[in-house]
């Protein structure tokens, strides 16, 4: 949270210390998340639409800083919804390559759950990203992609 914020932890702990008291925010291992749903949707609704995307692209980078192939598939497909979102604000190619790859991994994983609509959809995803940014183009990505979507059809 410090990270999307851009703020120090010591601040933002006294900032959501209320928060936390009552219970609205809860701290899990690997995550925070809103005690209600519908609590999470109206605080998402009051930011600005030019700051959610940004904030989507700082959460999904925050989330990968954790992540690692024996996460859990819930938490890949989370930082995958995270990064493409905020894809427009990933700066770095390297940055750019690894939403790359998670779209690849989200693509096999679903593919691998029996979600094959899914799994398509993580692949024209990754053209797209792919079409948008022409110094992603690479052979090898381009293979990896072109023998997922052949698997799938």
């Amino acid at each position: 949270m410090a990270d999307v914020t851009q703020t120090k932890p010591e601040e933002l702990f006294m900032l959501l210390l209320d928060v936390l008291n009552e219970e609205i925010i809860l701290i899990r291992e690997e995550y925070h998340e809103f005690s209600h749903e519908k609590l999470q949707n109206e605080i998402y609704q009051k930011i600005p639409e030019t700051n959610k995307l940004n904030y989507h692209a700082l959460i999904g980078l925050s989330l990968l800083k954790d992540f690692s192939e024996g996460n859990n598939d819930t938490l890949l497909f989370s930082i995958e919804n995270h990064l493409y979102l905020g894809r427009n604000y990933i700066q770095t190619i390297k940055n750019s390559l690894i939403l790359i790859n998670i779209e690849i991994n989200s693509a096999k994983k679903a593919k691998e759950l029996g979600n094959y609509t899914l799994s398509l959809d993580y692949i024209n995803k990754t053209y797209l990203i792919i079409s948008e940014n022409k110094s992603l183009r690479n052979i090898n990505i381009i293979n990896d992609i072109f023998l997922e979507k052949a698997d799938l059809c």
